[in-house]
């Protein structure tokens, strides 16, 4: 009877912090489509707006931005996540260099910039891994220099226009 009280309890816990996580967010949210095409959005980073194509089911995050041959310079693609993690990139499949940048909450928390696609013939685990350096819950990909020629940074806001 006690292991069915725990077990119970750890339940409800579990339950509760689901429910928790799902209606107390604030800041830059994005409903998760579902779906395996991806929609566009516009958002605004900072007084700049982009128009960003939404990879926010496994599918579409898995596809990003690889065997794209370019991005023009007011768009970007956004990958939303259901929680906040540590999450890995590599640049499998792209075809240009991007920068990175980590979101939590509507907020810039961290960017990763000038990364280069691979070499050509470079093996899949040759490949370097990317990673922010706190747990986010939204990525942008933006071409390679953004970050710099819009002075990104840590603290910026990021709002979705439309």
């Amino acid at each position: 009877m006690k292991k069915f009280i725990i077990q119970f309890v750890t339940l409800i816990l579990i339950i509760g912090g689901s429910l928790y996580l799902t209606f107390n967010q604030t800041g830059f949210n994005l409903p998760m489509s579902g779906s395996a095409t991806m929609q566009e959005k516009k958002i605004n980073i900072d007084g700049t707006v982009l128009t960003v194509k939404v990879a926010d089911t496994q599918a579409t995050r898995t596809q990003g931005l690889s065997g794209v041959d370019s991005l023009p310079g007011d768009q970007g693609m956004l990958f939303v996540f259901p929680s906040p993690n540590q999450y890995r990139f590599w640049m499998k499949g792209m075809k240009f260099s991007i920068d990175m940048i980590f979101i939590r909450q509507g907020k810039v928390v961290d960017t990763l910039t000038d990364l280069p696609q691979p070499l050509p013939g470079q093996s899949d685990q040759d490949l370097p891994i990317y990673e922010p350096v706190v747990p986010v819950d939204s990525v942008l990909e933006v071409n390679a220099g953004f970050v710099s020629s819009h002075s990104i940074k840590d603290g910026d806001k990021i709002n979705l226009v439309s």
